[in-house]
This record gives C-alpha cells, sequence and structure tokens, in this order.
C-alpha cells in the first residue's frame, strides 16, 4: 500500500473518527491536492487539524488520508503476458 498522492483512484475504508458516521465507506474517488491543513467534518462540524487530507472534488469535500485506501492500477492490457508467452 503505498502514500495516497493527487491523482490515485482511492477507497473510502473506515468512518469518520469523530462521529462515527459511516455512510460513504465503499465510496470510490480520484484523490486531489493532498495538503496538511485543518479540516471540518460536514456531519458533525470537528475541526481535524494537523492530519493529512485530499479533497474529494466530485462533492466539494476534504477527506482525511486515514479513511482512505490506495486502489493500485490495473496492469495495461499490452503489458499482460498471454497463456503462449507464460514459460513452462
Amino acid at each position: 500500500m503505498g502514500v495516497i498522492q493527487a491523482g490515485d483512484l482511492v477507497m473510502i475504508i473506515r468512518p469518520v473518527p469523530c462521529c462515527d458516521f459511516t455512510d460513504d465507506i465503499g465510496r470510490i474517488f480520484i484523490a486531489g491536492e493532498v495538503s496538511g491543513g485543518a479540516g471540518r467534518c460536514v456531519n458533525c462540524g470537528h475541526l481535524h487539524s494537523d492530519e493529512p487530507l485530499t479533497h474529494d472534488a466530485s462533492v466539494n469535500v476534504w477527506r482525511p488520508l486515514s479513511r482512505l485506501k490506495r486502489i493500485d492500477p490495473l496492469l495495461d492490457p499490452k503489458d499482460m503476458r498471454t497463456p503462449e508467452e507464460v514459460p513452462a
């Protein structure tokens, strides 16, 4: 599991630590800018400070990286081997 950077495909895998909001678990989005600034929970208003955040542009929300998992990119089909190319 690598460090999350802008442009990575990520999935929300943990609830918000302040209010245990779980409705967005499983949501997949492309990480936007990654920042170490403060962000406010859109559910309860709790201020998350000094925690790395990334911007979810599809809903205009900053999300703590601690809730996310990076999804590794799929192989490009031209990089895949066919059964004939695999040595026996």
